[in-house]
């Protein structure tokens, strides 16, 4: 391994440590190592890029149909994600809707119950003179 490769493994270790360890994180300054050539600026490449602009009619399509493909099965995965979470979302949804129309019946049945006693109880005695 050479000096450069033990200089960044190094220094991914310390970073992992500093990182569970919860420190700041004070970067060194950039002193130890200077890139050999100078950057271009984004001006330059876009001078110096010689791209056609138009393609021709076939590898227009071919491109559509790749991108197509691509963005199809994109949407397709989207879809699926989608659709399990909506159902689970619905099935937890006709959990809870059950659970509450059990509670409606129950109390629909004691207020019947309720509504049978009162009745039961309004109703006039026989007094024993009258037979």
């Amino acid at each position: 391994m050479n000096e450069r490769a033990k200089e960044i493994l190094a220094s991914a270790f310390a970073t992992v440590a500093r990182i569970e360890a919860r420190e700041p994180y004070d970067p060194p300054p950039y002193t130890t190592r200077q890139p050999t050539r100078r950057r271009r600026t984004v001006y330059e490449t876009n001078e110096q890029a010689e791209a056609p602009t138009t393609l021709d009619t076939a590898t227009q399509a071919r491109w559509d149909a790749w991108a197509n493909e691509i963005v199809q099965a994109k949407l397709e995965t989207f879809s699926e994600i989608l659709g399990a979470e909506i159902g689970q979302m619905e099935k937890r949804f006709n959990e809870k809707l059950k659970v509450l129309e059990d509670k409606v019946a129950e109390l629909s049945a004691q207020v019947e119950q309720l509504e049978n006693l009162r009745n039961y109880n309004v109703m006039p005695l026989r007094s024993v003179a009258n037979g």
